[in-house]
């Protein structure tokens, strides 16, 4: 059997482990489904991460994540998968994590680089619910936005997060610190901060990493 195949059905069983995994915590250890679907969230981009290294075709990726895609829809039309879904907001998070880690692959696919992909991922992964629980811990400067509330706390914590992974993976890509890859990581940490801040409903899981994109881009081709 073709080898991206296999991987893909290996990355397709992990995916299925951690929804088991967040519904056994859900359900029988009672972790709120905000915990959860936080788990679920960081997870779930690690394992995306994965993506380049292992499966090298975009029909394969388009078919994983369409069939999450599928997944995921038929379980917030069936009331499933409560360690996902049920939060006390409403959102439409889980459903466009699988679009954008296509979108992604594909951009960084087309570009022939990997950084469109690892940057925007790793920033949603790890800086979105890092500002999330920090700004629920510190509620400091609490304000809203389309009937989500934010905080100064949350999104300055996002920012200084994304700065330090862009700054890091700048870095290594491009083999040098400068004031290039300084002022990459300020612009994208800055751009997606203030993504993150002004969306709601789960809409900052794409406008995060596609706006991740956009910068560097802009920046790779005209700075």
């Amino acid at each position: 059997m073709n080898s991206n195949i296999v991987h893909t059905l290996i990355l397709g069983g992990l995916y299925l482990a951690l929804f088991a995994i967040a519904e056994l915590l859900y359900h029988k250890l009672k972790v709120t489904a905000e915990h959860t679907r936080k788990i679920v969230h960081v997870f779930s981009g690690l394992i995306a991460l994965s993506f380049p290294v292992f499966i090298d075709s975009i029909p394969l990726v388009g078919v994983l994540c369409g069939g999450f895609l599928l997944i995921l829809i038929w379980s917030m039309r069936f009331d499933k998968l409560h360690s996902i879904h049920k939060v006390d907001r409403k959102t439409y998070g889980s459903i466009l994590f699988p679009i954008v880690v296509f979108a992604c692959y594909i951009i960084a696919n087309q570009l022939e680089d990997r950084l469109y992909f690892y940057m925007p991922l790793i920033i949603l992964a790890v800086c979105d619910p890092l500002a999330a629980l920090v700004g629920k811990k510190f509620p400091i400067g609490k304000f809203s936005i389309g009937g989500s509330v934010k905080t100064v706390m949350g999104s300055a914590v996002f920012i200084l997060s994304a700065f330090l992974i862009t700054m890091f993976l700048s870095s290594i890509t491009w083999y040098d610190m400068n004031e290039i890859t300084t002022f990459t990581a300020l612009a994208v940490a800055v751009a997606t901060g203030i993504a993150e801040g002004v969306t709601h409903r789960g809409y900052d899981n794409i406008s995060v990493p596609l706006t991740a994109v956009l910068v560097l881009y802009l920046i790779n081709h005209f700075a």
